[in-house]
């Protein structure tokens, strides 16, 4: 089970190497999967999620001072534009819309 309190607890964890980004990323892919029959996700970005983790950890064994929302997974809704990603914002009239960039929230 991967659970933890809080962001702090959980970079704690990422600090002294007993977990990594690449295994908390496995765990809401897992779970996400599990669960899809919620419909809770218009999009999952698996290889993008797993690369972006493998590039955190590389960065934190290699030194690189971690700031402080490193590593925290997290889902964007489906009306805030990240560039190159389509968003819907759930309605057909946005179908095929990607941004060219990344809202600010």
């Amino acid at each position: 089970m991967f659970s933890f309190s809080s962001i702090h607890e959980y970079q704690h964890a990422l600090l002294t190497g007993s977990v990594s980004c690449r295994e908390a990323v496995s765990y809401y892919l897992d779970r996400i999967e599990r669960l899809n029959h919620l419909n809770a996700y218009v999009q999952v970005y698996v290889e993008e999620a797993l690369s972006t983790a493998e590039r955190l950890d590389q960065e934190r064994k290699g030194g690189k001072p971690a700031g402080k929302l490193h590593g925290v997974v997290i889902g964007i809704k489906d009306v805030l534009c990240y560039k190159d990603h389509p968003v819907t914002a759930s309605s057909r009239i946005l179908e095929g819309f990607n941004p060219l960039y990344s809202a600010t929230a």
